[in-house]
């Protein structure tokens, strides 16, 4: 929170009464140094955890600097939430007279109907599946290999490198389904 605030106080001398535009270039200013943040945490994190494979201590350290990582995650979605609000507020005018009253409800319908199937074909595949870990979502990866061995259109050779793409594809998901005593990368 303090990193936000003083990015806000910073950038708010050179925006003055410029609302709306401070808020986006906080939104992306808080986003760009916190995603080079996240890869350094990300990588002590890692490292951390195979210094504890190691030793064989020291789940703690590893399960803050997991927990920090979220709250970067947190803190970039109530920035880009507070921008969001702001141009709001700009679109729909500052007074909040009868003619303007529709226009926050129709926006925040319209703003759902955008990004919730986004969220559910493309964010909760990723979560469910694991594909954040493994690359790809399988079942996409499925589907795509079914198109290919079933149309008769497709050339055999590039049936042939698919069905190599697939077989990658599978090991890979094998390796994340083992658990690590068993020699495999594990989740």
């Amino acid at each position: 929170w303090c990193f936000m605030y003083g990015t806000q106080w910073f950038l708010g001398h050179f925006l003055k009464g410029q609302g709306s535009v401070l808020a986006i270039s906080l939104a992306m200013s808080v986003s760009v140094c916190s995603v080079v943040f996240l890869y350094v945490l990300d990588f002590v994190a890692d490292e951390s955890e195979k210094d504890d494979e190691n030793k064989g201590s020291g789940k703690e350290d590893d399960e803050v600097l997991r927990t920090l990582l979220e709250s970067i995650g947190i803190l970039i979605g109530f920035v880009w939430e507070s921008a969001f609000d702001d141009a709001l507020e700009g679109i729909a005018g500052e007074e909040e007279g009868m003619s303007g009253a529709w226009v926050k409800p129709v926006l925040g319908i319209l703003t759902v109907a955008v990004i919730l199937p986004v969220w559910r074909l493309h964010i909760v595949p990723m979560e469910v599946e694991k594909g954040y870990i493994l690359g790809f979502i399988p079942s996409k990866v499925a589907h795509r290999m079914e198109r290919i061995f079933n149309d008769k259109s497709i050339g055999e050779d590039v049936q042939n490198s698919a069905r190599v793409a697939f077989e990658e594809a599978m090991m890979v998901m094998l390796a994340f389904d083992k658990p690590k005593e068993e020699g495999g990368i594990g989740v």
